[in-house]
């Protein structure tokens, strides 16, 4: 199982699952926190930001 998202992942024997990360909102996210320590404001750091699995042929249903 991968925790990148990449498409190469489906190209694997068998093809892996993969969880997808939306990075760019991520950075953003710690951009914004770093910017407001820097100017001295005290914001929430808690997000939520969802991920995404992406199932393929690496894992099977229990029976």
């Amino acid at each position: 199982m991968g925790y990148d998202g990449i498409d190469l992942t489906a190209l694997t024997v068998p093809p892996l699952t993969t969880v997808l990360i939306p990075w760019r909102q991520i950075a953003t996210h710690a951009l914004h926190h770093l910017l407001n320590v820097c100017y001295g404001m005290s914001l929430s750091v808690e997000r939520d930001i969802p991920a995404q699995v992406i199932w393929r042929d690496s894992v099977a249903r229990l029976a």
